[in-house]
């Protein structure tokens, strides 16, 4: 190898490893900022008791003000089905598999 290639190799691995190192560090930023919302978020303390939350909510809702209308957390689905056996849904389940996967993107067993 003449010394004008080992030069020219030498010259292209160091701008290659510099353009990877650039982009990790570009990518570690944004990897960064989500880790240290949430560890602010973890480390900040409360200022208000939870009868203090209670009590703003109860006066919110009272006033019209509270943006959320549901009164029950979580929402509970509801569904108008009978419920189904344990045997129809296996069955259900056979029928699927022999008749083929129902989407490409699907790869599970």
């Amino acid at each position: 190898m003449s010394i004008k290639k080992f030069a020219m190799t030498i010259a292209v691995g160091t701008l290659m490893t510099a353009a990877s190192a650039g982009a990790m560090a570009g990518n570690s930023g944004i990897d960064e900022t989500g880790s240290q919302w949430l560890q602010e978020v973890m480390n900040t303390k409360s200022t208000m008791t939870r009868a203090e939350v209670k009590n703003q909510v109860v006066m919110a809702r009272q006033q019209g003000t509270l943006e959320v209308s549901n009164t029950t957390y979580p929402v509970m689905a509801t569904s108008n089905e009978a419920p189904r056996s344990r045997s129809a849904v296996r069955a259900e389940a056979i029928k699927s598999v022999q008749s083929g996967p129902v989407s490409n993107l699907y790869i599970g067993g």
